[in-house]
This record gives structure tokens, C-alpha cells and sequence, in this order.
């Protein structure tokens, strides 16, 4: 009949199952895991860069292989690209 003493006894219980369900020691739970997306399907680099052979094209460089390769050295970037042609001429 103490009632000091019941409430002691509840709390510490209570203390009890908190800790157990917080997962002592591991506060935190991982993320779920995402699922993966497959990788897009590879873009004919002829129809990626279209535009930036054009520029090429337009420029003078006619040979449209070397325009391509020179093109996906340099990721599309028209300007390094022009650079890659003519160190190759020289």
C-alpha cells in the first residue's frame, strides 16, 4: 500500500519497454532501400550531338567520323572539340 512504491515500480517499468522498443544502443533504423532504376538506354551519339555536328559542320570540319570523335572526347563541348580537330591536322 505505498503508493511511493507503485509508482517507482511503474516507472521503472515503463523506462523497461521504452528502451526496448527504441532498440538500445541503435537509435536509428537504415533508410529502406530505394529501388534501382535501370540505366537509360545508350543515345546514338550521331543523334545526341546532332546539333554540335551541324556547328562543326558549318565550321568547315566535313569529316563527320573525326566531327563524332572529337565530340565524344570532349562531351559535346563544340569549342575543345574544334581544338581536338585541328590539333590533329597539325
Amino acid at each position: 500500500m505505498n503508493p511511493g512504491g507503485a509508482g517507482a515500480a511503474g516507472a521503472t517499468g515503463a523506462g523497461a519497454t521504452g528502451a526496448a522498443a527504441g532498440g538500445a544502443g541503435f537509435p536509428f533504423m537504415p533508410p529502406p532501400p530505394v529501388p534501382s532504376q535501370p540505366p537509360a538506354p545508350a543515345q546514338d551519339p550521331k543523334e545526341k550531338y546532332a546539333t554540335q555536328l551541324q556547328s562543326l559542320k558549318d565550321m568547315g570540319f566535313i569529316n563527320e567520323a573525326a566531327n563524332l570523335d572529337a565530340l565524344k572526347a570532349t562531351n559535346g563541348n563544340v569549342e575543345a572539340a574544334v581544338e581536338r580537330l585541328l590539333n590533329m591536322l597539325g
